[in-house]
């Protein structure tokens, strides 16, 4: 059995698989992460072949979602993911069946991010689904809505000297309210974006339910990678214009405070893994509640740390770059 060891500011995943080549390709991700050793939290088996469904008990749903069905019996989940493959779960170790590479990339990494999302929930750490640069020691942290333009102003501003990449869409923030670096790659739906980068680092999946979709490894900008946490930042709350030029503003802390909640406290677009969560039980409600509360605590410190801008983000990605890069070393300097 081959095997590779995460580790994710203590939470240490061991991925094993009989397969070097999808361990490799599962994990690529996660590269930034990856350790010679470690003991594991959690233990992540990966089979290249069919689920075994007649060996499964004769159980009856718990709940489904629109990706799976999830079975329950007794400390064991079953998560069947339409007959595309099934990931088991029994405590902290899992197994994913599957043989389509495109379902075991996506399954392999939701698994991560869940996994990983409830372990900083228990260690006072919270995910901003966000855009996050740095320029000298100032990280900057830009909130941005589907759609308009997150990966056009990573790669656009990674061409530009002095900026670093503390993550593609979800840094962290630790209990003092510092920003904490989490690369993995940045993902755009417009193939056309990367056509200039090599194709070694470069590669597609085809997700269960929002189609193809690309992706550059983060190790294209190897020297840019942020590896500290960063005490002071900007943060940008955005939105798109229909028409003119981009422009950024003051903005308010409670302004700033709305953005997180959507972003960090509730973490849209964050995947949250409902599939591993749910039990239906007051108590995983209850916790839910302290969790919130916790989150609000860290955006609430976050806030404390930062300065907080309007960015109003044109419909051409190069202004909004432009304008971003003038603005941030005008206020470096101030």
């Amino acid at each position: 059995m081959n095997k590779l060891i995460l580790d994710m500011y203590g939470f240490i995943v061991e991925c094993q698989s009989d397969s070097v080549n999808i361990i490799q390709t599962l994990v690529r991700p996660f590269r930034f992460f990856v350790q010679e050793s470690g003991e594991p939290h959690t233990i992540v088996t990966i089979h290249t072949f069919a689920p075994p469904y007649n060996d499964f008990p004769p159980i009856k749903a718990a709940f489904s979602s629109p990706r799976n069905i999830v079975f329950k019996d007794g400390t064991t989940k079953i998560i069947d993911y339409f007959h595309q493959g099934v990931v088991i779960q029994k405590e902290n170790e899992f197994q994913i069946y599957g043989t389509d590479r495109n379902f075991l990339q996506e399954s392999f990494l939701l698994l991560i991010l869940s996994c990983f999302g409830q372990y900083c929930d228990s260690h006072r750490m919270m995910r901003i689904h966000a855009l996050a640069l740095s320029c000298g020691e100032m990280a900057i942290i830009l909130p941005m809505l589907p759609g308009s333009g997150k990966s056009t102003l990573a790669v656009a501003m990674l061409n530009s000297d002095g900026i670093g990449l503390i993550s593609d869409d979800s840094p962290l923030v630790n209990k003092y309210g510092q920003v904490l670096p989490f690369p993995m790659r940045i993902g755009t739906n417009d193939a056309r974006l990367l056509k200039a980068i090599p194709g070694k680092f470069k590669y597609q999946v085809d997700r269960m339910e929002y189609g193809i979709k690309s992706f550059v490894d983060v190790e294209y900008w190897q020297d840019r990678i942020q590896r500290h946490p960063f005490r002071r930042t900007l943060l940008f709350i955005s939105y798109q214009m229909l028409n003119g030029a981009p422009r950024i503003h003051s903005a308010s802390y409670w302004m700033a405070l709305k953005a997180l909640i959507r972003d960090a406290v509730v973490g849209v677009g964050l995947f949250q893994g409902v599939e591993f969560l749910f039990s239906h039980n007051t108590w995983e409600v209850l916790k839910q509640i302290k969790t919130g509360f916790m989150r609000l605590n860290l955006s609430l410190k976050l806030l404390r740390k930062s300065r907080v801008y309007c960015f109003a983000l044109s419909r051409n990605p190069e202004e909004n770059a432009a304008m971003l890069q003038s603005f941030i070393r005008t206020e470096l300097k101030s």
